[in-house]
């Protein structure tokens, strides 16, 4: 009787990429958990959406597309009568490229006040 026999490996050597590739992978679906915890850990309230939103319609703006999609889930995410399951979070960031996704965050921090911090302390 003949038998084939697979042999799985495994390799703890990271994979080095070219910048090229790099941008390739980055910009292919995938992350949404990822994507949705950062989404969740901006921790942006109706007050910081409101002041968001005139600072991702500004001009020069690369991003504008994504932004405004990024922008709804945000909106979707702020509402605390109905929470948005992580899972479904995930499935609607995970088309959203990195970059987009980085550049959002860092404009979200210029529309936060520091005095405003929501706490979860009573």
């Amino acid at each position: 009787m003949n038998s084939k026999r697979l042999l799985y490996t495994a390799s703890y050597v990271t994979t080095q990429l070219t910048p090229e590739e790099q941008r390739k992978i980055e910009s292919e679906p995938g992350g949404g958990y990822a994507k949705a915890h950062t989404l969740r850990s901006l921790d942006l309230g109706p007050r910081e959406l409101d002041r968001l939103g005139p600072v991702l319609n500004a001009a020069g703006n690369t991003h504008r597309e994504e932004h405004e999609r990024l922008f709804a889930v945000a909106r979707r995410l702020a509402v605390a009568e109905r929470p948005m399951p992580t899972f479904e979070l995930a499935s609607a960031l995970a088309p959203f490229s990195y970059a987009a996704l980085d550049a959002f965050v860092e404009l979200s921090a210029t529309v936060k006040d520091p005095s405003e911090a929501r706490s979860s302390w009573p």
